[in-house]
Order: structure tokens, then sequence, then C-alpha cells
């Protein structure tokens, strides 16, 4: 028997913490933490199920072509070759009778190459229309941040340099157990103020020094009562906004409409917690 221990990341999620893969005569059989990466301390259930998912009798791994009638479930392996070659001339004759708009691609996630190459693709063939995960989850927030603060910064937390940290509508500690949750912690125990809004009592709501239980579905009041705050009593840059945003003498308006007294009871919060979380968000820094 022939044992290799080999070193990789796990793919089932964005973190892709560093895993050891132990392989038996060619067969995976386990994956565990790679202690000797320091970045987590412990693999999620995800990476536990990675040798089950990979070897899942119902994982398709060859190409398949319908046989039959569309909706008959009558399906024939074929060779790549075949495959490659029957799809190329397909989407050549879409192109040339219908345009290469009338072709939209869909891509998957960061876990490899796969989006940058349906890029390029869709770059040569001539279409604009391509969707990826990305578009239903943090693209627009992502291109936000870039556009209003220089650089993507909502994917994480830096323990050494956070001082105020506003989880809203997460529970890092149940869906980034391995990476986020280690960093919030660590923030935490270096004095970093953590604000968490959710209706639920979680385990990161557990450790927070403001606990936000929102009435479900009152979250923009919420922040617009924040705003009311932020703005009336002047804890924003003002040298920022008015070289920067547009639309700030509407919002200053809007958010009169939403004094912290009104919305505590449409949110279920306290006054005295609205006004706090938005002094801390407004005044600690960075």
């Amino acid at each position: 028997m022939t044992t290799e221990v080999k070193r990789s990341n796990c793919f089932q999620c964005w973190h892709q913490c560093p895993v050891l893969v132990r392989v038996e005569d060619g067969q995976v059989i386990r994956v565990e933490l790679d202690r000797g990466k320091r970045r987590v301390n412990r693999l999620c259930v995800k990476a536990g199920a990675a040798v089950d998912f990979h070897y899942h009798p119902d994982r398709l791994s060859y190409p398949l072509k319908r046989v039959g009638k569309r909706g008959e479930d009558n399906w024939q392996r074929i060779p790549w070759d075949q495959a490659m070659e029957e799809i190329a001339q397909k989407l050549d004759e879409i192109r040339r009778s219908y345009g290469p708009e009338a072709v939209v691609v869909l891509g998957g996630t960061i876990h490899g190459h796969g989006d940058a190459m349906a890029w390029r693709w869709c770059n040569l063939f001539g279409t604009p229309n391509i969707l990826w995960q990305g578009k239903n989850c943090g693209e627009a927030q992502q291109l936000a941040d870039c556009a209003v603060l220089g650089y993507g910064c909502w994917m994480t937390v830096s323990p050494s340099e956070t001082r105020c940290a506003l989880i809203w509508g997460q529970n890092p500690a149940e869906s980034a157990p391995t990476n986020i949750w280690e960093l919030l912690k660590l923030a935490k125990a270096r004095g970093c103020k953590i604000i968490v809004v959710d209706p639920r009592r979680t385990r990161t709501a557990d450790i927070a020094d403001l606990w936000l239980q929102v009435r479900p579905g009152t979250d923009g009041a919420l922040g617009l009562a924040m705003l009311n705050v932020i703005i009336n009593e002047g804890l924003y840059d003002r040298e920022f906004v008015n070289k920067w945003c547009t639309g700030f003498d509407q919002i200053k308006a809007l958010v009169q409409e939403y004094p912290p007294c009104c919305v505590a009871e449409t949110t279920w919060v306290p006054e005295d917690k609205i006004v706090q979380a938005a002094r801390w968000y407004a005044t600690i820094k960075p």
C-alpha cells in the first residue's frame, strides 16, 4: 500500500483553507487541516465532506449527450473531443444565425480560473451576456466599496487595526468559523468594539459589545435612524461628503423622518442602543 500526503486547499467555499490530503493507492481517504499553515484553527463540515463529494456516484465527470426527446431523461456518454466539437459547431451556428448576443454564459465561483476564462471567452465570442455567482452575491457591494473607499474591505476583519466592527445580518461563528470568526474574536481580544444586528441571539451576538435585536424586516428603518444620529450630530466626514458624494441633501432630509425615538417602536431596538451604535460606528477609528 502506497500512502501519500499532499498539500492543497479546500475549495468548498471562498475561504480555501489549507489542508492535507491523504491518498492511499491513488484514492483520497481523508482531508484534514494543514496545521503548518496557521491561518485557521479548524476545518468546518464542508471540508470533512470533500471526500464523499469527490467520489459520489451521482457526480458528473464526463460528457453526456441527450438521446431521444427532451424530457425523457435518456443520455449517452460520448468522448470529450466529440462533445467539444459539437458544442463549438452549435455555438458557431447560433452566432452566424442570430449574432453573438444570442448567447448567455453562466459562470461559477472564485474556486478556480473558470470565471476568468469565461470572461475572456465572452470577449472573444462577442457576447456581453455573462452572469456568475457574484452577480447575486457580493459583486455590487465590492464595486461600491472600490468606488467609495478605494478598495474592497467587506470580506474580513483586520484584527491588528479594526477598532469597531459592525456585523449586520451575518453570523460568521457558523458561516465562516475558520476565518472571519477567528479574526473577529482576535479583534475583540485586542479591544475592538463589536456591534451585531440580528433578530436571533447567535454565537456572534454573544460576543458583541452591543447587540441590536432588530425586528425582522425593519433593517432599513434602523439604518436610517443611525444615519439620523450621525448626520444631525455632525459625526460624518464633511470634507469627504462635499468632495465625493451626491444626493447628500436628499438623504439628510429623509433621515429626519426616522428619529431614533420613533424607530425604536418600529424596530424593537431601544433608542439608547440605536444612538450608541451610530456613535460608535461613526467615531471609533479605524
